[in-house]
């Protein structure tokens, strides 16, 4: 009788911890969205160098950064909300994306 309790309060204190971490793993990872991306011209080329600029709509934080030699940029742990990216080489019009909603985990 007494080993059924010991049992019964170790499978009790064994579910409280994984709802614990359960729960401190979403908050961990309340930054862990990205915003990533290649840039091309109109022949598919990668345009190497190009300033891109992520923006969120509501907070006006904005990421700003470069393309590497492949064209290709990321914004890594950005928050959860809605983006416009913009995009800015010269002798290229400046580009700029609809409202694109970033959601938590997502890339």
């Amino acid at each position: 009788m007494i080993q059924i309790g010991k049992v019964r309060h170790k499978c009790i204190l064994f579910a409280i911890l994984t709802l614990v971490n359960l729960g401190l793993s979403r908050a961990q990872s309340g930054t862990s969205s990205a915003i990533s991306g290649t840039v091309t011209d109109a022949q598919g080329a990668a345009l190497v160098g190009a300033t891109v600029s992520a923006s969120n709509v509501d907070t006006h934080a904005m990421r700003t950064g470069d393309t590497n030699a492949g064209g290709r940029f990321m914004f890594s742990q950005v928050n959860p909300g809605t983006y416009v990216v913009t995009v800015d080489m010269p002798g290229f019009a400046e580009q700029n994306s609809r409202p694109v909603a970033v959601e938590l985990g997502a890339r």
